[in-house]
């Protein structure tokens, strides 16, 4: 639990390994337990939890401990539940492509052609 608080905030990475934990051992479930039930490694689990974006495990994970994925990562979803697009890294979003050893942007290719 962050910051010595009573109540455990799911947008908190912290907060929601913490949430996860405490409703699979009421369920007398482990993180290892679910990794094997999604055929995944531990450590994936974690970085989900932890706020590794995954399209595919967030939905399993909520589901395993009877929440909706926009309850347990509520930053990757809208208000009505659907995900939020994905943001690109600095790698995809750059905005010139290299060829030859020349920079050109994408525009200027697209209107070239």
């Amino acid at each position: 639990m962050s910051n010595n608080r009573t109540t455990l905030d799911p947008s908190d990475p912290e907060d929601r390994v913490e949430i996860v934990r405490i409703e699979l051992k009421r369920r007398g479930l482990s993180f290892a337990d679910l990794a094997r039930e999604f055929e995944v490694n531990p450590s994936t689990v974690a970085l989900v939890l932890r706020g590794h974006k995954s399209a595919r495990l967030e939905p399993m994970i909520a589901a395993a401990i009877n929440w909706q994925p926009q309850q347990l990562f509520p930053k990757n979803y809208d208000t009505k539940g659907n995900r939020t697009a994905r943001t690109r890294n600095k790698r995809e979003s750059k905005q010139y492509t290299i060829r030859a050893g020349v920079k050109s942007t994408a525009k200027t290719e697209l209107e070239a052609a």
